[in-house]
């Protein structure tokens, strides 16, 4: 282009050169390599392969789960009654609708045996369940229970002082006589048969051939053999009936406790387990982390990063068995010690978070390092410039500008924390527990899928689609936790 604007023609010499450079590139862009094709192709073939794969396991988990929540827990069939002849207590104080506390006082050795936690006591028509006990060493005349009220649909009432409470149990209906795979006659205890009702499916254990019931009477029930896949059997006497209890979605998201087994179906506890045992770990790794990795990136020299960040992933190397039992031989008998033994259970969640987070800060040093090191050295130099000291750039500087490796690294991390077994499984505790308490034991997802897939577990029974649907849950977290941190990336990403 010269001064007034017109555009200067190509001169054959450069016509010549711009066509030889084009064929040269085209020559070069077209020329067979055998070599690379055969590594694209099995690129291209690990690709397809991993999509597939994720697919497949997503596909599996989604089946099996849905078999879950089509399957049914079968419970024996139980009658509440007060004990005849049993031991009972007067109330020292009056009792309104709203109260949940007893005080019973110091009570005698067989009146506080019929007390215990998950049973029921009758005050007048009222059934209430019993919580826990609430004892005081120091002044007994303080002792109480908390309860529940109004349980099996009967209404709270106010309860003058010196009511009468009756201790009440739990009898499981059984069979009189044995039955031959001929008869279609259940004998029972006289008024048993009218806790059934016609058309209602039920087993007697430990058999799992399914009856429906055709008629019922005060001492018998006739039935319908065989109604599902499994044939006609033999049953003894005095053997349990059975009733089924199918899983329900609300009880799946809302209720508080899990024992499939026992037809409780509520996914809380083990959740709740595995995100406080999550935040624990990250309130160790992500301060450790972060501050080893802007010590590597911004004050260490270079001899002595390349000499201490090897060393420092070593860590990730040691397998997490190790971690589990380094947990529960050397972090719990130390919080124990600093906290007492009456405060910090043997197998807690805490000691787990805390050895969990040794672990991961591997994870989040390595990753947030590199983030910190790909900071251009002229954004330093430029806050040198202005009288910033290192501390400044690096504070106001360097670590903002590296914000979302930081942030990837954070949920990368949180992501270890959530699928980590071993660990869990060892020292934070094997049953499932929904508290907030982390210096007790309470069961994870992944520490429970442990434990029971190592026993014989039945094909297609409740405990083993439980497995899945655990599965999928873990999924659905860590799938929304890659998800987050893909987000963050984008939005706090700088380009340089």
């Amino acid at each position: 282009m010269n001064g007034s604007g017109a555009v200067q023609p190509l001169t054959p010499l450069e016509r010549g050169l711009g066509q030889a450079r084009s064929k040269e590139n085209s020559a070069l862009y077209k020329r067979a390599r055998v070599g690379e094709e055969i590594i694209r192709a099995i690129l291209l073939f690990c690709g397809v392969v991993s999509i597939f794969t994720t697919i497949g396991i997503v596909i599996v988990l989604g089946r099996e789960s849905l078999l879950f929540f089509g399957s049914e827990a079968w419970l024996p069939v139980k009658q509440l009654s007060v004990v005849e002849g049993g031991v009972t207590f007067d109330l020292s104080a009056s009792l309104s609708t709203d109260d949940t506390f007893i005080l019973t006082g110091k009570l005698e050795n067989d009146v506080r045996a019929t007390l215990a936690p998950n049973s029921y006591l009758k005050i007048n028509d009222e059934i209430v369940l019993i919580v826990s006990r609430v004892e005081n060493p120091e002044d007994p005349t303080n002792n109480g229970i908390n309860i529940q009220r109004a349980q099996l649909d009967t209404v709270a009432a106010e309860h003058p002082a010196a009511t009468t409470s009756h201790p009440m149990r739990e009898r499981q209906i059984k069979t009189v006589a044995a039955m031959t795979t001929e008869d279609t006659t259940i004998t029972l205890e006289e008024g048993d048969g009218l806790l059934f009702e016609v058309d209602e499916r039920i087993q007697i254990a430990p058999s799992s051939e399914v009856m429906r019931i055709t008629r019922v009477a005060d001492n018998s029930l006739e039935v319908e053999r065989a109604v599902g896949d499994i044939g006609a059997a033999n049953h003894p006497a005095d053997e349990t009936i059975h009733y089924p209890k199918p899983v329900s979605w609300v009880e799946f998201f809302t209720g508080r406790q899990w024992q499939p087994q026992l037809g409780l179906f509520g996914i809380a506890p083990l959740v709740n387990a595995t995100l406080m045992s999550s935040l624990i770990a990250m309130l160790v790794a992500f301060p450790l982390g972060l501050g080893a990795a802007i010590y590597l990136s911004e004050y260490a020299s270079a001899n002595l990063r390349n000499t201490l960040k090897p060393i420092l992933e070593i860590l990730a190397g040691v397998p997490t068995v190790v971690y589990g039992y380094f947990a529960i031989q050397f972090m719990t008998p130390l919080l124990r010690g600093l906290l007492g033994s009456n405060t910090v259970e043997i197998y807690n969640v805490a000691s787990a978070g805390i050895v969990m987070g040794i672990m991961i800060i591997p994870t989040i040093s390595s990753m947030s390092e590199d983030a910190l090191h790909a900071v251009p050295r002229s954004l330093r130099e430029a806050s040198y410039g202005l009288g910033s000291t290192r501390l400044e750039t690096t504070i106001r500087v360097v670590v903002p500008a590296a914000l979302s490796g930081v942030l990837a690294a954070l949920i990368v991390g949180v992501s270890r924390a959530v699928g980590e077994t071993m660990i869990v499984a060892i020292a934070a505790g094997a049953r499932p527990n929904f508290t907030f308490n982390p210096f007790v034991g309470a069961e994870t997802m992944t520490g429970h899928i442990a434990r029971i897939s190592g026993g014989d577990l039945s094909y297609n029974s409740i405990d083993y689609t439980s497995i899945f649907i655990i599965g999928l849950t873990l999924f659905v977290i860590t799938l929304i936790l890659n998800l987050v941190s893909s987000w963050i990336v984008r939005r706090f990403r700088e380009a340089y």
